[in-house]
């Protein structure tokens, strides 16, 4: 039951995997910290936190300093920076396993599409590119390498090259898994990087039919539409470009790449001349009567 729990963790099927783990420290409940451990990945992958809390607290009083235990330890801060640093302390003990380089390079990603940090999205491609070459078809890592090539393009020293990239493993991708639709908003996503907006909207209207709670898709695709070379590329750059336009000021730091994003500048200068017109309307109005 441990092994297969644990070749179960290994695909990414975790529901399946906590089953078996848990028979496992059934049937061994001593001395028996890398079921806990196993069980704390899984329950941490699935969500569910009071059962990896128990599973690692156990695990802690057998063997509290294992590689396995920086990493359930790690999943439990996949915005932070510690995370980060755990993970380097479990791949410093064991540095030929592709699970502990997907999960850096997952929460990388994370901090990257954050901060805006380049040095975090190196992390993240170098990671992810070292978990594929373990692990050619494994999903989950494909899936994260194309977010990662196709939404962060801009902090790549060659956003084409990283495009190319990623339609290399797009490609791939559809021939492991041609059903899954994970691989349909990530296309969506390709192809408005490419130019090819029309085509991306078809996909994307496909994919938020299938899946209308992805909200960084929505994100993205919007990230799409502007050219953000010149600006800083971080998380908080198309809500600085809004304010910018709205106040019609303009620095020119952000255009568009296609007509939807010339009409989208249109469209909130027109908005910001409009409101900035009531303003002061209003403005004067309260000046007359107070006169």
């Amino acid at each position: 039951y441990l092994y297969r729990g644990s070749a179960l963790c290994e695909l990414g099927e975790f529901r399946e995997a906590i089953v078996d783990l848990e028979k496992a420290l059934e049937l061994q409940p001593q001395s028996n910290p890398a079921g806990h451990w196993l069980a704390a990945l899984a329950a941490a992958e699935l969500g569910d936190h009071e059962k990896a809390k128990y599973h690692q607290d156990s695990a802690s009083r057998d063997d509290g300093n294992s590689p396995e235990a920086f990493v359930v330890q790690a999943l439990a801060l996949p915005y932070d920076e510690r995370g980060v640093d755990l993970l380097t302390e479990a791949i410093d003990r064991q540095p030929f396993v592709p699970a502990f380089h997907y999960y850096r390079g997952r929460i990388a990603y994370n901090l990257a599409l954050r901060t805006g940090s380049r040095r975090h999205y190196q992390m993240a491609i170098d990671d992810l590119e070292r978990a594929l070459l373990g692990r050619p078809s494994d999903s989950r890592i494909i899936e994260m390498l194309c977010r990662c090539l196709i939404v962060l393009d801009g902090m790549a020293e060659s956003p084409q090259r990283a495009v190319s990239r990623a339609k290399v493993l797009l490609d791939r991708w559809s021939v492991y898994q041609p059903d899954d639709v994970a691989t349909l908003g990530l296309r969506a996503l390709w192809l408005a990087r490419s130019g090819q907006t029309e085509a991306a909207l078809t996909l994307a209207r496909q994919y938020t039919q299938r899946e209308p709670s992805e909200p960084i898709f929505h994100y993205s695709l919007g990230w799409g539409l502007m050219d953000y070379s010149n600006s800083a590329q971080s998380w908080f750059t198309p809500f600085y470009y809004s304010i910018v336009t709205y106040t019609t000021l303009g620095f020119g730091d952000v255009t568009a790449n296609n007509w939807i994003g010339e009409i989208v500048i249109i469209s909130e200068v027109i908005v910001g001349y409009f409101t900035l017109g009531l303003l002061l309307s209003i403005l004067a109005n309260t000046i007359a009567r107070r006169s």
